[in-house]
């Protein structure tokens, strides 16, 4: 549970501000997944996320409010796993079609008798 709560930390002040009310972003820090290494992206305000524990094992996502702006998003997660000792970590975005990844393509299948 310690760990949960050190990421909680991390991520709760992005997903309690409101894209919609920028008062609720001024306190934010930019985001950066290794400082002085990665880009530097503005705040990007949360929708969703949560934390899932399992064994020794444990997994978290997260959605944007801005579904136009997610990169950041997994910056700030893998940062937050970052943060804790003797642990490793990382997030990407998923495609659409598939898990995380994997290509955003498509199979279609159509059969009948007289297509």
């Amino acid at each position: 549970m310690f760990i949960a709560k050190r990421i909680e930390e991390v991520i709760y002040p992005y997903a309690v501000a409101d894209i919609e009310q920028p008062d609720t972003m001024s306190d934010l820090n930019n985001i950066q997944m290794i400082p002085g290494v990665t880009p530097e992206f503005a705040p990007v305000p949360i929708d969703n996320f949560f934390i899932g524990a399992f064994g020794t094992s444990m997994f978290m996502g997260a959605t944007s409010q801005d579904d136009q702006v997610v990169i950041p998003v997994g910056h700030l997660l893998t940062s937050a796993m970052g943060g804790i000792p003797d642990a490793f970590g990382g997030a990407g975005q998923s495609s659409l079609f598939g898990g995380l990844g994997t290509g955003g393509s498509i199979s279609v299948e159509i059969s009948g008798p007289d297509l």
